[in-house]
């Protein structure tokens, strides 16, 4: 029979695997687009512009029909920020997208703070009276396996696409507005449009 303190012991570091476990999915890297980089290359004239100081961005890898407009109608007319639509878009697309990505963390970083919450482990160990031989210390990574996929699993991968998602609204507004502007509504009315969906396609693993 397990004493108590015992029981305590064990449960924490259980706890402390599954937690480790679910910092590799909540520090996992990934890639998006940088809207700072990334250009549109207009067809007829050549002309190449950054597409987050010119207000144009993309959350994915392609401009939704919102943008669209915008950098349709920037080679067009070489405007931007029409949101009173006094322009007409064209009706072809008359640009090219050109996409540069960058990456957000990385599995070096993800293994290096799994590593650090592994640590409170053995720190719990040196500081107990309690000694873990092989057996014991199978049953532990067995267990904590066994919460994090029962438990853990999911609340990190939401943590994941909150973390992603944020990342994303954070560079386009940095590029944005980083000359000073005052951030647009109708560009703040669309990205709050568009975040549900890509939450739900993030946790689709899509």
């Amino acid at each position: 029979m397990y004493s108590p303190k015992k029981v305590a012991f064990f449960t924490a570091n259980i706890l402390v695997v599954s937690l480790a476990l679910g910092s590799l999915i909540i520090f996992r890297p990934y890639s998006f687009v940088d809207n700072d980089k990334a250009k549109v290359i207009c067809v007829e004239s050549g002309a190449s512009f950054d597409i987050g100081p010119n207000f144009i961005y993309t959350l994915e890898d392609k401009l939704d029909s919102f943008n669209d407009q915008k950098a349709r109608k920037l080679c067009q007319y070489n405007i931007i920020r029409d949101y009173g639509n006094t322009y007409q878009t064209p009706d072809k697309v008359n640009y090219q997208f050109k996409p540069v990505y960058t990456k957000d963390s990385s599995w070096g970083d993800a293994i290096l703070i799994a590593l650090t919450i592994l640590s409170l482990g053995i720190l719990l160990v040196k500081l107990s009276k309690y000694t873990l031989n092989l057996r014991n210390t199978i049953f532990i990574l067995i267990l904590g396996i066994v919460l994090f996929f029962l438990f853990i699993k999911k609340p990190a991968n939401i943590i994941f696409c909150q973390r992603q998602i944020a990342q994303k609204v954070v560079n386009f507004k940095n590029s944005a507005f980083k000359g000073g502007v005052i951030p647009i509504p109708e560009d703040d009315q669309h990205i709050k449009s568009i975040i549900k969906p890509l939450y739900e396609k993030c946790l689709q693993g899509r």
